[in-house]
C-alpha cells in the first residue's frame, strides 16, 4: 500500500474515487458538485494524497471557485512539485505567481499550460513577461515573436510596451 493510501480501503476506494472523478470531468460542474463532498473527506483523511488534492483543485475550478482551486493546486504541487495539472489549472498557478512576481514558477507553470494547449496567448504572454523579468530578454523576444504569429502585432506590441515601461526599457528593443 503506498503512503497516500488508506489501508483499510486499499486500492478500491482510491479507484471508485477516481472513477468518480473522471465521470465528474465528463458532465461538469453538476458532476464535480457531487464528488466535491469526497474529494475533501479525502484530502482531511489522507493529506498526503496527491491526485486527492489534484482533483479537489479540478473541481473547485469546475464549480467556479477559483480561490479554492488555487490553494488546493498549490498544495498538490507542495506534496510533488512536478506534478501535471494540465491547462486550466497551470494557467492558474502560473497568474498567481506572476501577480507574487515568482517569475520562475510563473515560467514553469506558463510552460506546463502551453505543453498541454500550445499557442494559449494568456500562457504566452505570461511566459514572456516572466522571461523579460528573468532577464532572459532573447528567449522572451522569442516567445513574443510567437506570441504576434499566433495573435497579431497589436496584442504582442502591447505587451512589449508593458514589459518596456517595468524594466525601463526601450519599446524598440524588442523585435517582430
Amino acid at each position: 500500500v503506498r503512503p497516500d493510501q488508506d489501508s483499510s480501503q486499499g486500492d478500491d476506494g482510491s479507484r471508485a474515487l477516481e472513477r468518480a472523478c473522471l465521470r465528474a470531468e465528463r458532465e461538469g460542474p453538476s458532476g464535480w458538485a457531487q464528488v466535491l463532498p469526497k474529494l475533501t473527506a479525502r484530502v482531511q483523511e489522507r493529506p498526503g494524497d496527491t491526485q486527492a488534492w489534484s482533483y479537489l483543485a479540478r473541481a473547485h475550478l469546475a464549480r467556479g471557485s477559483p480561490a479554492e482551486a488555487l490553494n488546493a493546486a498549490w498544495e498538490a504541487l507542495r506534496l510533488d512539485p512536478t506534478l501535471a495539472l494540465g491547462h486550466s489549472l497551470s494557467l492558474l498557478v502560473a497568474r498567481s505567481s506572476a501577480d507574487a512576481g515568482q517569475w520562475d514558477r510563473t515560467a514553469q507553470h506558463a510552460e506546463a499550460a502551453l505543453a498541454s494547449q500550445p499557442g494559449d496567448a494568456e500562457a504566452l504572454e505570461l511566459l514572456v513577461r516572466a522571461l523579460a523579468a528573468q532577464g532572459r530578454l532573447d528567449r522572451a523576444d522569442g516567445t513574443l515573436a510567437i506570441l504576434t504569429q499566433s495573435q497579431g502585432e497589436d496584442r504582442a506590441a502591447a505587451l512589449a510596451r508593458r514589459i518596456a515601461s517595468e524594466r525601463s526599457l526601450p519599446v524598440d528593443r524588442h523585435r517582430w
